[in-house]
């Protein structure tokens, strides 16, 4: 895959996916996600993981979801959310200069 150059759009996009990244606890959050493989996870079983507060982890989720890092997905009163691997692949793709 060949690098290009980047439109302004796509670097204000991707520069708003590193800044959502660039968070500590995001960061926490996204390696327990890929901790179980990329498996969806509830905001309860991430609070559980990580040892952070409910509201703490819900904030950074929609942080993350509405960068389209993550998604999230209903079933019932159910609430998963997982990785978008599309977006990451995008990231890594341009991180992958050489």
């Amino acid at each position: 895959m060949g690098y290009t150059v980047l439109t302004p759009e796509e670097a204000e996009r991707f520069s708003v996916s590193f800044k959502a990244l660039a968070d500590p606890t995001r960061l926490l959050l996204i390696s327990h996600i890929a901790d179980r493989r990329c498996e969806p996870l509830t905001v309860t079983e991430l609070t559980a993981l990580s040892g952070l507060s409910q509201s703490t982890v819900s904030h950074h989720l929609k942080k993350l979801t509405k960068t389209g890092l993550l998604a999230k997905k209903r079933s019932g009163l159910k609430v998963t959310h997982y990785v978008v691997a599309e977006e990451f692949q995008k990231l890594s793709a341009l991180l992958h200069l050489t």
